[in-house]
């Protein structure tokens, strides 16, 4: 997919999905695509969101909240970045 976006020009901001486990970061696979592609990446947002209770609805999906601060975070990494 980071091929066929790039072929067509689309500037790509990777975020990185923890794996499932306690205290879970993301796999390392994301460190070395974002290395190879040179992409912006965050790895942290979503485990850090769902470390906060109050913005999942179950164990492993969020809530309204959740989304709602999700594309706040994505937002602003696009304004940090040169995007918007």
């Amino acid at each position: 997919m980071i091929e066929l976006a790039k072929t067509q020009c689309v500037q790509l901001l990777l975020i990185g999905v923890p794996q499932k486990q306690l205290f879970s970061d993301v796999a390392p696979f994301y460190k070395e695509l974002t290395e190879e592609h040179k992409l912006v990446f965050d790895g942290k947002l979503i485990s850090s969101l769902l470390r906060t209770r109050s913005y999942k609805s179950d164990m492993v999906h969020f809530n309204k909240t959740g989304y709602q601060k999700m594309a706040e975070e994505i937002y602003q990494l696009l304004i940090d970045n040169g995007a918007l």
